[in-house]
């Protein structure tokens, strides 16, 4: 009860400084105008909590399907005077789950977003913001897919404040000028898993020119920080942290091959400066392990060891680093291209970047997204969308990690009265994790490149929904 007054609280407290924030906003002429859905889900999963298929050591896990309910409620409200708008969506969502075995995985799930703009003759304000508290498996949002490493909680719940002020200026018809920033926290309610409360802000410069009828071209420039920190091992607990300071810069470039084709791209350079702290297991002194750190520690303190199974007699020893810097430079590479048909919709995004995660480790992500949406009739409509991603990284200890996953959807929506509408979905995912060890031996000696085996999860979900809806007015 506590929390739920809490989240009450603050949702409150941020509807009411949002409209402090928009003194523009109060003008006795303009109305409210509104639109909502509620929606009730039943699904079924073979894998609801995406565990392993096995453990590690080869023995096979109970994974056992389930079902559940979910319900949600969205508003949408919406203020606009001739100059002005205002968007408010709150929204709550319920997950249930008849057997008591998945007791752990049922969230009320929390959204308010908002934004606001102040429009002129060539300048555009704006003012937005991001509050949610949900489960991660019932999160829209993809990147949950990708988070938790070996030590994936599903029971885990993620907490998370965003808010983005921006301001544009059109300076001539062809040219024009934005500034943006971003300001987010993030917290886990688990400790000692492979996630990472974080805080992030940013802040970016941009440039368009329409050097003709159907091309653009741009510049792009972003500075950010990233703080994070997390726990490991709940007997004698660890802690690592993080700092990460970035600059990147893109140019920004489109065409639009004809009324139904349109192309975007944007190629650039980043540099990460990262200081990280935490624990390292090894078989070396003090400097060697500096080294294998970068060179660039403050600190290299020995506080124990761990047994080595394979040696009994020549434990691991474990190192405390502090302030351990590194610097990572990469090429940023994004496509994106958009086929308009008669009645559907394609899109296909490939992605490659290489940053540092919430430990320092530069980590390379290359992503594949497609999107196809289908208008049958006017009210029966079709869409699917596959996103596969593959990330890899080599930390300190020439350790390799290499995570793929997929997640597919295919949905159908048929409107069969002028609120109510049913429909249904299908949900793939898949992830599968893997570690290397590239050990440093003495000279001469047989290199045995240790590789763990293969962790695999994956899930399938069948759902079918009702929702009474009423439709927003567009602005």
């Amino acid at each position: 009860m506590t929390k739920i007054l809490n989240d009450a609280f603050k949702f409150s407290t941020l509807v009411v400084a949002f409209s402090f924030l928009m003194p523009f906003s109060t003008s006795l002429a303009a109305s409210w105008d509104w639109g909502s859905e509620v929606r009730l889900t039943g699904r079924s999963n073979d894998n609801p909590t995406l565990r392993s298929e096995t453990f590690l050591n080869g023995d096979p896990f109970d994974i056992q399907s389930a079902e559940s309910l979910n319900a949600s409620v969205e508003f949408d409200l919406i203020r606009a005077t001739e100059n002005t708008r205002l968007t408010l969506t709150p929204r709550v969502s319920q997950n249930y789950y008849p057997d008591d075995a998945f007791k752990d995985l049922e969230n009320t799930n929390l959204y308010l977003s908002g934004n606001s703009q102040w429009i002129q003759d060539r300048t555009n304000w704006s003012l937005g913001f991001r509050i949610e508290d949900v489960g991660l498996l019932s999160s829209e949002d993809i990147s949950d897919i990708a988070t938790g490493g070996s030590l994936f909680r599903a029971d885990d719940t993620r907490s998370r404040f965003t808010i983005n002020p921006g301001f544009s200026w059109a300076i001539s018809e062809l040219d024009q000028f934005s500034l943006g920033a971003s300001l987010s926290k993030i917290d886990y309610s688990l400790d000692f898993t492979n996630r990472a409360d974080q805080d992030l802000s940013s802040v970016s410069i941009a440039y368009q020119r329409i050097i003709s009828p159907k091309q653009t071209l741009g510049f792009f420039a972003l500075a950010s920080s990233n703080e994070s920190d997390r726990l490991l091992r709940e007997t004698d607990p660890l802690l690592f942290e993080n700092e990460t300071d970035g600059i990147s810069f893109n140019l920004d470039y489109s065409l639009e091959i004809n009324s139904d084709l349109r192309l975007s791209a944007r190629v650039g350079r980043q540099e990460s400066d990262t200081k990280s702290s935490g624990v390292i297991v090894a078989k070396d002194d003090p400097a060697d392990v500096n080294n294998n750190l970068g060179g660039n520690c403050s600190s290299i303190v020995d506080i124990g060891n761990v047994p080595d199974p394979n040696d009994l007699f020549n434990p691991f020893d474990v190192f405390q680093y502090n302030d351990c810097e590194r610097t990572i430079q990469s090429t940023i590479l994004e496509f994106d291209l958009k086929k308009n048909f008669q009645k559907s919709d394609l899109t296909l995004s490939l992605l490659r970047s290489v940053v540092p995660n919430s430990t320092g480790t530069p980590q390379e992500r290359n992503q594949f997204k497609v999107k196809f949406e289908r208008k049958i009739t006017d009210f029966l409509r079709f869409d699917t969308s596959l996103i596969a991603y593959e990330q890899e990284s080599i930390n300190f200890q020439n350790v390799q990690t290499k995570n793929e996953g997929i997640k597919g959807e295919i949905g159908i929506d048929w409107v069969i009265s002028k609120n109510w509408a049913i429909g249904g979905q299908y949900i793939y995912r898949k992830r599968e994790n893997g570690r290397s060890f590239d050990l440093d031996l003495p000279e001469g000696a047989e290199d045995p490149n240790i590789t763990e085996p293969l962790d695999t999860r994956d899930s399938n979900e069948f759902g079918f929904y009702v929702r009474y809806f009423i439709e927003k007015p567009e602005l």
